[in-house]
């Protein structure tokens, strides 16, 4: 049997490393295709035409690039709060949704589909304007229409719905690669391995197989511990979605978006790094830095399975601590609570789906045998 440490981007931020949402979008490696992107935003806000053979794509920015910072622009405050994570929330809402009042891709495209097949114009166009607002109250859904109305692929490839997803995909990938260049960046330093060996340290015991799990992308190295990546490292890293049966069905064309797919697609590397894993059989998890929320659910699971829960026999269970890392004093009650509710509601899905019952009862059986403890980091 083997202990097995997950950890999400809040064991970078404990000790020190800019890796989060807000770091990538404020740093000094991400300024020139930020400031780009604001000055274009204030150029259509104010309404002044732009020229229709400017060529954005030299500017090394695509659409994801610029719906993140749309999203960004006026709400610098507010970074403070948002959590890595909340990038695959923001692709999540904007794939699934089909509301003409808040951003949707769908609409994007049924918009840009729509233009090629009965009218051009140019974005700044006062026609062309009035012609968005009959189409949409969202600022951002004609924003973005404007900015890929004037690159010629993303006219044509919106005409067929299965190409415009393909290359919602491959820009995606780019934006992927860019976010993977920085963490690599910002992580590369002796420092930084020795401060994340060490924090490790403090939540593996001394046994002799010692596993991590990491969601993070940056890479470190321990004695006695294997690492595994989740969703890619550096080289290769992975935003995805967890979608339900429903939404596949609804709408099999995100698919590829999610994460089970991303992850089978990279499987032959994957694979290769990690064939040792296949040996692994885990007794004990300790979950630290991990905001747990539902875009990660189908890892979770497989844990919960790992760990025998769903036999509800405490003979086979294993057991798992769940730690959280009080990063502001004045708020510790609040804190401490919300991370307690995120564990109710990820364990009280997984029994959703392994029993029919479904009445707390594992979460009452793995608190009172003590194989579940809610702890805060030393």
């Amino acid at each position: 049997m083997s202990n097995l440490l997950v950890i999400g981007n809040g064991f970078d931020l404990s000790i020190g490393a800019s890796t989060s949402y807000k770091c990538f979008f404020e740093s000094q490696y991400y300024e020139q295709t930020r400031e780009t992107i604001f000055q274009w935003i204030e150029l259509w806000d104010r309404g002044e035409r732009i020229p229709p053979n400017v060529n954005l794509v030299q500017y090394d920015f695509n659409c994801w690039d610029f719906l993140f910072c749309l999203i960004s622009k006026g709400h610098e405050k507010d970074l403070e709060r948002i959590k890595w994570c909340d990038i695959e929330k923001v692709i999540y809402d904007s794939l699934i949704n089909t509301d003409i009042s808040s951003f949707s891709w769908e609409i994007v495209r049924e918009i840009l589909d729509d233009n090629l097949n009965n009218r051009q114009y140019h974005a700044g166009d006062p026609i062309g304007a009035q012609y968005l607002r009959t189409k949409t109250s969202d600022r951002s859904i004609r924003m973005m229409v404007d900015y890929l109305s004037l690159q010629e692929n993303w006219r044509e490839s919106s005409v067929d719905k299965t190409a415009f997803y393909d290359a919602l995909l491959n820009a995606l990938k780019q934006f992927e690669l860019s976010f993977g260049m920085y963490i690599r960046l910002t992580t590369s330093s002796d420092d930084y391995r020795d401060r994340a060996c060490h924090q490790a340290e403090k939540l593996l015991d001394d046994s002799v197989d010692r596993w991590i799990d990491t969601f993070n992308y940056s890479s470190f190295r321990c004695n006695r511990t294997k690492i595994r990546h989740i969703n890619g490292d550096d080289d290769a890293p992975i935003f995805g979605v967890n979608l339900s049966l429903k939404e596949e069905a609804d709408r099999p064309e995100l698919i590829r978006f999610s994460k089970t797919s991303r992850r089978i697609h990279q499987d032959t590397e994957f694979d290769r790094r990690n064939k040792e894993w296949s040996a692994m059989r885990v007794e004990n998890a300790v979950v630290f830095g991990h905001s747990l929320n539902q875009m990660d659910y189908d890892y979770f699971h497989y844990l919960f399975t790992m760990l025998q829960f769903h036999t509800f026999d405490l003979d086979k269970m294993g057991s798992i601590r769940f730690v959280y890392k009080l990063y502001d004093t004045g708020r510790s009650e609040e804190i401490k609570s919300r991370f307690a509710d995120s564990v109710h509601e990820l364990l009280s899905c997984y029994e959703n789906n392994v029993s029919s019952n479904n009445s707390h009862v594992l979460i009452n059986l793995l608190r009172f045998s003590n194989k579940l403890s809610i702890d805060k980091l030393d």
